[in-house]
């Protein structure tokens, strides 16, 4: 659990540094270290409801504590290298879906 939430800090620590320096951050950076912050979100949460339970030994990890945290994650990541890239060009994307393959 400490290990992603050092790689999250050290990623983080470096995109505040560019950003205070340069006015201008890559927000691919930001959105790369949430990954490993998520992963520690899991396990945290994992620890905390395995040890707080009154049982004498730790409980086993659910699938839903690793997994639910991750997608949220993911999804929150996804949608802020959504917003903060640049527009593609048409001709990059266009035919790779079904709905526009014969359309150029």
């Amino acid at each position: 659990m400490l290990i992603p939430l050092a790689i999250f800090t050290a990623l983080f620590v470096v995109w505040l540094v560019v950003r205070l320096k340069t006015k201008k951050a890559r927000n691919e950076l930001l959105g790369i270290s949430l990954f490993p912050f998520g992963w520690s979100i899991a396990m945290g949460l994992w620890y905390y409801y395995s040890n707080t339970t009154p049982t004498t030994k730790p409980l086993a990890l659910s699938f839903q504590w690793v997994g639910l945290p991750t997608i949220i994650v993911a999804l929150v990541g996804g949608a802020i290298c959504l917003a903060f890239s640049k527009p593609q060009p048409k001709e990059k994307y266009w035919g790779l879906t079904l709905s526009t393959y014969n359309s150029i």
